[in-house]
């Protein structure tokens, strides 16, 4: 295979009717996902393994069975009870189904787009690599975001081994993301991967203080796994859109911990939720809100992160002063 590769090669037609039969496809699909990542969150940190036994319910030990283990209408037909036991089942599992759902449908509309010129009615064009790589990142920082509301973090082999694949797939298919380099050898994708670490970094480090976690014992450790997270947005989306994420996650986790001192749940919504939410916001806004800005942060990488840095470096700072520290997201 010659790189780069030209994902154009995949691109498939839809009519306006196939375009809401695809969504709605996808809407099922992630409601699967969404049932498999609380499988995650809850075998991972209990090491277990996530594919035997199958679902149980935790208070009688019974298989749920086929028919009942449906997402979201599992949990509806049941009216929220084991059917053996009638324990009650939490109803986080089908908010979480739902969710994932709906942003798989989301990812999925992000990647179609118009046909130019099309004869013969409205023609539509998904670009299916494009859209498997974004729905890589969501998942990733939904898991991560549902290990963190039970008070873990999300390990560091499945944040280097995401990173690496959105690398490895962003330099063989360099169109997947919006290119940052002039360049055009077949590595550029590489070398942006780096700048977008680089601006990681930085961005990161101008966000340490409101990453950083006074009741938490690796303190340190914790506030780089949110870094880490935060480069993955920049892997799959690009700069302009890492840019806009490091100040919309922030802000969110801002907001959850202030709404924390008023509804201590609120405060188990972590770094990684507030990243989800900011990766959502872009995908599904992120042209009209790179339209809007001035050409002269558009157009440049320097001052993408200089307007991007000053907000985070504000929000940071905010945060330290109107928060005393989440301790209460670890112990609820």
């Amino acid at each position: 295979m010659n790189l780069p590769f030209d994902s154009s090669e995949m691109i498939v037609a839809f009519t306006a009717g196939g375009v809401w039969l695809l969504i709605g496809w996808m809407f099922v699909l992630g409601a699967a996902m969404g049932s498999f990542l609380n499988v995650v969150a809850y075998r991972l940190p209990r090491g277990m393994s996530l594919s035997r036994p199958g679902s149980r319910c935790p208070a009688c030990g019974r298989p749920i069975r086929w028919y009942d283990n449906v997402p979201i209408f599992g949990w509806l037909m049941l009216g929220g009870r084991c059917r053996d036991c009638r324990a009650a089942i939490s109803p986080r599992y089908p908010i979480v189904e739902m969710s994932v759902a709906a942003s798989s449908a989301l990812v999925a509309w992000s990647a179609i787009g118009p046909v130019a010129g099309a004869e013969g009615g409205e023609s539509f064009a998904l670009d299916p690599l494009l859209a498997v790589f974004r729905l890589m990142l969501v998942y990733t920082l939904v898991c991560a975001a549902l290990l963190e509301f039970d008070g873990g973090r999300a390990p560091r082999r499945l944040l280097i081994a995401i990173f690496v694949a959105g690398v490895v797939l962003s330099t063989v298919c360099p169109d997947v993301r919006p290119v940052q380099s002039a360049s055009e050898s077949a590595w550029r994708g590489l070398y942006d991967s780096g700048w977008m670490l680089a601006a990681a970094l930085l961005l990161g480090a101008l966000a340490w203080p409101l990453l950083l976690e006074k009741a938490a014992d690796d303190a340190v450790r914790a506030g780089t796994a949110r870094v880490a997270e935060l480069a993955l947005a920049g892997v799959f989306l690009g700069l302009g859109a890492m840019a806009a994420i490091a100040v919309f996650s922030p802000a969110c986790f801002l907001a959850t911990r202030i709404a924390g001192r008023f509804w201590p749940p609120a405060a188990r919504f972590g770094w990684a939720a507030a990243l989800v939410l900011g990766t959502l916001i872009w995908i599904a806004a992120g042209r009209e809100i790179l339209g809007r800005l001035p050409s002269v942060v558009r157009g440049d990488q320097g001052m993408t992160l200089l307007a991007a840095g000053a907000m985070v470096a504000v929000l940071s700072i905010v945060g330290r002063l109107a928060h005393s520290g989440p301790a209460s997201s670890d112990r609820a």
